[in-house]
């Protein structure tokens, strides 16, 4: 297959694996801002996104093996998962912003005063921030004062930073031959 059909169906591939992952990441961030409801939606949320990272793999896996067959250079299935983290950091700052301008309610600062309350993350919190100045009550202060534009924003960024550290790890376990599922 020429390299110029690999590009359109990257493309078409990272868009669409993009918006499920977007989704899986707005869930996960949305059970953690209502964690103070439910303790065990801080364990559903943190199952969605370390699920997530999962489900990345899988989804280049199946492009590389099942339609690409194998042929696919290294540095175009990196591309691949690089997009589709792209796509889902935009869709989850989008869906972050609409959260927090219009349904959160105070859940997503209750979480972290609910946070202080414990001692031990407390001493933890101020622990990491001894050396800064900052104390935890600072911290979560400065958090909740974000606006929704600027928390999305923050969100993306380090989303987009730490999905590029990830994606060459992504990359490479999805090019893993398993079995008789992959045909060459």
């Amino acid at each position: 297959m020429a390299e110029n059909n690999y590009s359109e169906l990257i493309k078409k591939a990272s868009t669409i694996n993009g918006a499920y992952i977007g989704c899986m990441w707005l869930a996960s961030f949305i059970c953690m801002a209502n964690a103070v409801t439910s303790p065990l939606l801080s364990l559903l949320g943190l199952g969605i996104g370390i699920g997530s990272l999962f489900a990345i793999i899988i989804m280049a896996y199946q492009f590389y093996w099942k339609t690409c067959h194998g042929e696919l250079p290294f540095l175009s299935s990196w591309f691949l998962v690089l997009l589709i983290i792209l796509y889902a950091s935009i869709m989850m700052a989008f869906g972050v912003y609409i959260y927090m301008q219009f349904f959160d309610n105070g859940n997503f600062g209750a979480y972290y005063d609910q946070m202080l309350k414990e001692t031990a993350t407390k001493a933890m919190m101020d622990q990491i921030f001894a050396n800064s100045g900052l104390t935890s009550e600072d911290f979560v202060a400065q958090i909740t004062s974000l606006s929704p534009i600027r928390l999305a924003l923050n969100l993306l960024e380090s989303n987009i930073f730490l999905g590029f550290l990830i994606s060459l790890p992504l990359a490479l376990l999805s090019r893993i031959k398993l079995g008789s599922s992959a045909t060459k």
